[in-house]
């Protein structure tokens, strides 16, 4: 084909001829009859896009009204918890450590001249700290004698009752600059042991406490310490139970309180801890169903001496094991099942736990709790503070939107 033959021809563009069009059958034997939901559905808002939807306009007025009621409903939450806990009654927190009388006591006591030595603790040298340095066996009249030579251990503080405590009253202690929440020392603690179950080899079990109860004041990672285990009654070496610093750490003071007529009231600590520590999380090495030995007699590997296995499953110490969040911390001691009338009340104080090493301070108080539980005055002038804030917030916007107009319109 010549140029200009090509040039007097006129150019089409190349069609598919098998295309169908959307109107015909592939067949090409007429259109297609579309059903009328499908003419429906073509023709909805929803396939043009077209659905209404809620379009909040975030204008100074709406803002304003938003922060107005959200600051009304905070104040009235914090007039509630604040009337609460204007309800529930307590003394002011006693500090004893400071106390010459308790300072002094401190020093004849075997827990001192155990894991103390010229004011340093031995447990930085190695020395394990132990739980079981006082016997918590002994009674209220025996504590004077509980020291080191017979010396006298005890010392007494005041609590000023202002208003009658209706019960139950708990007696708490409080400790200042202990940080439980540390991460080395909630972290070091074996929760098996505690639970009071067995391995199934002395290998398994060395490398399971190494493994959580490594800290500078728990032998259990340098090695055994001796215990009288055997039958025949001699000395073999066994690991740290219960191990980790948590534990061997527990809280040795112990309170006893006394009525301005100076009787002893009678105080429990069955409830002090949570049922479901006290029933699953500490429990003896000497129950069948919770060890891989033969059932009925002890287990082979988690070993507790009997005073150890009491200390576990004592609710002082079940209270101590769950650590507090914050280094100022209190703890409950005793449940009192009476009434407390106003006066000048004595605690008796076994001292034991030594806190000016590491500058810490201990003290002592009662108090009792209303619906919302202890006494919260802080969360409740919180949820004031910040509700009062919201609602001069949102009176601010108002003033500022109405003012803003009047300018245009002037």
């Amino acid at each position: 084909m010549s140029a200009e033959d090509a040039a007097g021809e006129e150019l089409t563009p190349m069609t598919n001829t098998n295309t169908v069009h959307p109107n015909e059958t592939a067949g090409g034997k007429g259109a297609m009859e579309l059903s009328p939901e499908f003419e429906k559905y073509k023709s909805s808002n929803y396939k043009q896009q077209e659905m209404k939807a809620f379009r909040p306009s975030s204008t100074v007025g709406c803002v304003a009204g938003c922060f107005g009621m959200m600051g009304v409903a905070f104040i009235a939450v914090g007039a509630v918890v604040l009337s609460m806990s204007a309800g529930a009654a307590e003394t002011d927190a006693v500090r004893y450590d400071s106390v010459a009388e308790c300072s002094a006591a401190l020093q004849r006591s075997p827990c001192y001249s155990g894991q103390f030595e010229n004011g340093e603790p031995k447990a930085l040298k190695g020395v394990p700290l132990d739980p079981l340095c006082a016997d918590r066996s002994l009674r209220v009249d025996e504590w004077p004698t509980a020291g080191d030579g017979d010396g006298d251990v005890t010392c007494e503080v005041k609590l000023t009752v202002a208003e009658a405590m209706e019960p139950p009253v708990y007696l708490q202690y409080e400790l200042t600059g202990f940080f439980q929440n540390h991460r080395r020392y909630y972290g070091s603690r074996l929760d098996a042991q505690l639970r009071g179950e067995d391995y199934e080899s002395m290998a398994a079990y060395e490398k399971a406490v190494k493994a959580k109860c490594e800290g500078a004041a728990d032998t259990c990672t340098k090695g055994a310490v001796p215990s009288k285990l055997a039958a025949d009654g001699t000395t073999q070496l066994y690991w740290c139970n219960p191990c980790g610093l948590v534990a061997r750490s527990f809280f040795t003071d112990e309170f006893a309180l006394q009525a301005p007529d100076g009787s002893y009231l009678p105080m429990t600590n069955a409830s002090i801890a949570w049922e479901s520590d006290v029933e699953k999380k500490y429990l003896s090495t000497f129950d069948p169903d919770r060890n891989k030995a033969t059932a009925g007699e002890p287990n082979l590997y988690n070993v507790r001496l009997h005073e150890e296995n009491a200390l576990v499953m004592d609710p002082d110490f079940i209270v101590w094991m769950r650590t507090a969040a914050l280094p100022q911390f209190r703890k409950l001691y005793r449940v009192i099942e009476t009434k407390l009338e106003p006066g000048e009340y004595t605690v008796t104080v076994r001292n034991n736990f030594d806190v000016e090493y590491f500058g810490g301070e201990k003290a002592i108080m009662l108090a009792t709790t209303s619906a919302i539980g202890a006494p919260n005055t802080k969360l409740g002038t919180s949820y004031v503070i910040v509700g009062s804030l919201m609602v001069a917030s949102a009176i601010g916007l108002a003033l500022k939107e109405k003012f803003a107009k009047a300018g245009h319109s002037d």
